[in-house]
Order: C-alpha cells, then structure tokens, then sequence
C-alpha cells in the first residue's frame, strides 16, 4: 500500500494501512498541500518557523527532512523539496475526481458530487495552527463550498430537496454566513416539511449571524415572521418557495394591502434589505409600484429605492438615469441624501470621476445643512477613494486616515464592514506610495475583520494588497501564499471587477519584486480584460501601468476566471 498522507479531518501519516505518529506533521503536512510541486527551503522555513534565527531554522528543517525520509519518499531538486508521486494524497486525488466530473452531464455530476459529501464538509488540518494553516484552511473551506453550493443547485433542478438540504448544511459548516447556501437551505426546508422546520432553519440563520455580533435588520425579521405566519393561518402548511424567505409570501401581502406594504417599502428600514438582498428587494419593489394606486410621497420613495437598488446590483446605467431623473423632484431630505450617495458611488464605478466629486460635494452641503455628522464621514470614504483614483495621492491618504479614526471609536456590524473596507483601501494608497510596513499592518487588520464579519469582497482585497505590500518587503513567501488564496477568494465571485482588480494588485507586486516578467503578464491580463469589459481606465490605473511596463500577453484567457485560473497555476508552480 505505501505511504498515504491525509490532510482531511483530523489529518494523519499512513505506512502500509497504519498510522504513523510524526513530531513533523506540519512540515509533512506543508509538502502536501504544495504538491506535486517542490518547495524551497527558504519558503518552508519562513512559513514553518518565522520567529525563528535562520540557522537553527534550517537546522530544524533538516532534521524534520531527516525523519520523514525514514517514512515517505520524498524528493528534492537542488534546492527545493516535496513529496513523491508514488505517495497517496487525500486532498489531491479528490480535487482530481471532483474536476473530472465538470464535463459529465448534470446528473453524472450530482451523483458524482453526493458521493464526495462527507470529504467536501471535512475540515482541513484542524489540528494544526498559524497564519499560513489558517490561508490553506480558509482557500480550502471556499473551494469546498463552491462545489456543495453546485451540488445544491443541482439537486434543485432536480426537485431533490432532501440533497438540496444536505449539501447547503455541509456547506454551512465552512461558512456559516454564505447567501446563497442559506437560501438553499431555506428554501428546501420549506419544500420539504411543516412551517415549524421552515422557522427553525430561519431560527438558525439568525442564531449563527448573532455568534459574529450580527443579524439581519429589525424590521425584515418581524416582516418575515408576520408573513409566515399569516401563511401558515390561511393554508394550516407553508407553501412551495421559489427563493428568499421574506419575499416568498409577498403576492398575498400586496393583494390584501398594497398600499400597507408601499408604505414599508418607502420607509428607510427597509434600505438594508435592498443592500442584502438586491434582486428580491427590486422584484418585490416593482410589485409593489405596480399594484399600488397610491400617488404620494410612499411612490416617490419606493422609485427612490428602486434607483438605489439598480446601484447595488451593480446596474448603473439604469440607476443613474433613474437617480438624476428623481433628482429633479421635490424630495425628502433622506430621498435627496441617498440619491446622492448613489450617483456618487455610480459614477465612480462609471469612471465618471470628476462628476463622482460633483455629486459628493452636493451630498456633504446636504450632510452640514441637517448635521449628519455620520453620513458626512461615508461620504468622506468615498471621497477619498476618487481622489486616490485620480492620482490625488496626499489628500486622498489624509482623509482616508481622518475617516478611520472616526469608525475607530464606534462600534457595529455596519461600522465594522466600513472601517474593514476603507482600511482596505487605504492599503492600496499605501502600496502605491510604496509604504509596505504600513500597508501589511492595515490590509491585515482589514482582512482579519472582514474574514470575521463575512465580507468575501473585501476579504479577497485586503489579501491581494496583503500579497504585493509583502512582496515589495521582499517577504517573497508570505506574498506569495496571500496572492493564491486572493485569487481563489475571487474565483468564488463572479464580478470581473474584483477578478481585474485581484490580478493587477497581484501583478504589480510581482512586478516590482521577485518575478517582473510574470507581474507584467498579470497587469497586462487585467488590462486587456478592463478594455473587453468596458472597465473605466481611471488615472489611477494608467499610472500604475506606466510604472511596471507592457507584459508580453502570451497568455491571454478567454474571460477573468479562467485568468485566474492561469495566475494561480503560475504562482503554484514557484
């Protein structure tokens, strides 16, 4: 039989069927995860022993090579080492069995998928601790539930709710907050039994998001319980979901009041719904203004938050049109201040810089007229992330720094979300001035807090800032493993914004390191997919290009996963 190393669940060393006990493991347990490739010493000695004098560091990892050799067959290639072919590796055969499942048809791959469910909800080394267990533990925890979360989906084509259950509940296991996992899980608790198995799947949900200090908005929460249970009075069962729990029921709710539920919707409780759930909250928005005969000041601030709406989805053309109509109104104060905010946040995202400015100097006028000292320093955030993108690199750091040390002194899960995000742009300003000290500090403090709170986006952010402010401390090894896990953080989300944005910040940080000729290829893979994409190409990016050169691009992915995909195997293979 061999040597057989598993790194799934508890993690463990076999010779032959029988376990060996090794004071090496983690050693063991790092060649592993690298393989098939090697792995330099100097890595592996920075990783496994950071605090450590470099000599007696070496020392030790001589020693541990020493004692594993006796076990597994190890090879080495100058200066590298690793682990053997011959060697079975859990976690490495069934990434291969899982990706030869992609071309089979849909069933083929939910059978194949359902029997790899209990190896995709097992931890990875749980006995083990350190930053760089913690990386490999968070890339792993996200790779698995990208597969439970196929799987779910699979099962619901097929009106499989049980399996649907199944895998959304492994997936929670690795995180507890994912949307879309929940929604599986709330939807097919639903399809599947009574309305009390539906409350305690939502009884759950609230219960795992007030562990981390969160939960979802007061009113949603009293809406939703109001909605269920009038469900529940008229049919004596839950019907059949379609998709988020609150807006399941809305159909009775706007025959019987329309105007009732106008009036909610109209209200600002109502805002951190469209911000958590954008595309239920537009649906049931138009439901709404579409049944209602209301024509009053309800209307105007439901097409209020249709506009702001159309801006979480990302839809800007349409909510910029549809806000700076709006904006020609006589509106209430709060309508005018999110309006504003939106435009701002629109235009930014439009490239539309300087309108973006135009649009935040109105807001704060707006925010000093009526002393919303607190809506004044969101603005600020903003504000400073245009002045960074259009090179305004002083007073971009000056108000960058003045907004956190406001959010530092106040406290919530909505002020945590902001203070991780403005940190972590405040890392980027830093990194282009070529602050790397003080950009590792707060791209960590960002990345931790976001990790906390369950904000993928700015998680996968902070790491790829983390990676090229390392890299450009010649911390080659600690750059580099912050670089895949951002790049497998972004492959977990769809938008190509992020995809860009992870490559070029990658990218140049391995321009400006150890590996130009691979950053030059990366920055230029994110600009050519800026231009195919209709990205803006804002000073700050043409500033950043001048500075590391034109790649060769003789790599050039169809679409931003699959550049991704090509980053990753390139920086694997270092």
């Amino acid at each position: 039989m061999g040597a057989r190393v598993e790194l799934l669940g508890r993690g463990r060393l076999l010779s032959d069927g029988r376990e060996i006990k090794s004071g090496h493991f983690p050693l063991l347990a790092l060649l592993a995860l690298r393989a098939p490739a090697l792995v330099s010493r100097g890595e592996v000695v920075e990783l496994l022993y950071p605090n450590i004098e470099r000599k007696e560091a070496l020392n030790r990892l001589r020693v541990g090579l020493s004692r594993l050799r006796d076990v597994v067959p190890l090879a080495e290639d100058g200066d590298n080492v690793g682990i053997e072919r011959q060697v079975g590796l859990d976690l490495l055969e069934l990434r291969q069995r899982l990706s030869d499942l992609r071309p089979q048809s849909d069933a083929e791959e939910m059978c194949g998928l359902r029997a790899h469910l209990d190896l995709l909800s097992s931890q990875l080394l749980p006995q083990l601790e350190g930053p760089w267990v913690e990386r490999e533990q968070t890339a792993w925890s996200l790779e698995a539930v990208e597969y439970l979360t196929r799987l779910a989906e699979l099962a619901e084509q097929e009106s499989d709710w049980g399996l649907q259950k199944e895998a959304a509940d492994h997936g929670l296991k690795h995180l507890p907050h994912d949307d879309e996992l929940w929604r599986h899980a709330l939807s097919a608790s639903s399809r599947l039994g009574t309305s009390a198995e539906t409350l305690q799947v939502w009884n759950r949900a609230r219960r795992s998001l007030q562990s981390e200090g969160m939960d979802f908005s007061a009113p949603i929460i009293a809406f939703a319980q109001r909605l269920l249970a009038s469900a529940t009075q008229r049919s004596g069962q839950l019907g059949k979901a379609e998709e988020d729990v609150l807006l399941r029921y809305s159909e009775s709710c706007l025959k019987q009041a329309p105007d009732i539920l106008l009036n909610f919707l109209a209200s600002p409780a109502f805002e951190a719904e469209c911000k958590r759930e954008p595309t239920g909250s537009l649906r049931l928005l138009e439901a709404a203004l579409g049944a209602s005969q209301a024509a009053d000041g309800s209307t105007i601030s439901c097409r209020v938050a249709r506009a702001t709406t159309l801006g979480y989805m990302e839809r800007w053309p349409e909510s910029i049109a549809e806000s700076q109509a709006l904006l020609c109104k006589d509106l209430d104060p709060r309508d005018r201040h999110r309006l504003l905010n939106s435009l701002s946040f629109g235009c930014v995202f439009a490239g539309e810089l300087k309108a973006g400015l135009d649009y935040l100097h109105d807001l704060l006028q707006l925010c000093e007229t009526h002393g919303w000292d607190h809506e004044k320093r969101l603005a600020q955030t903003t504000q400073a992330s245009c002045l960074w993108m259009l090179t305004h690199f002083d007073e971009a750091d000056a108000l960058f720094a003045e907004c956190i040390a406001y959010f530092e002194a106040l406290e919530g899960k909505d002020i945590a979300a902001r203070l991780a995000t403005t940190r972590s742009n405040h890392a980027g300003l830093m990194a282009d001035l070529e602050r790397y000290s003080e950009s590792v500090r707060t791209a960590q403090a960002a990345f931790d807090a976001s990790r906390k709170i369950g904000t993928l986006d700015t998680t996968c952010r902070a790491a790829a800032t983390l990676a090229r402010a390392a890299m450009g401390l010649d911390r080659t090894a600690e750059g580099l493993g912050f670089a895949r896990l951002a790049l497998r953080l972004a492959a977990r989300q769809s938008g190509v914004r992020l995809h860009v944005n992870t490559l070029e910040t990658i990218g140049l940080g391995l321009a400006m390191g150890p590996h130009p000729d691979l950053g030059q290829e990366m920055v230029s893979q994110g600009w050519k997919l800026r231009e195919e994409h209709n990205l803006p190409m804002v000073e700050l990016f043409l500033w950043r290009r001048s500075r590391v050169g034109k790649g060769s691009e003789k790599l050039m992915p169809k679409d931003s996963k699959h550049a991704l995909a090509e980053a990753y195997r390139a920086l694997e293979s270092m």
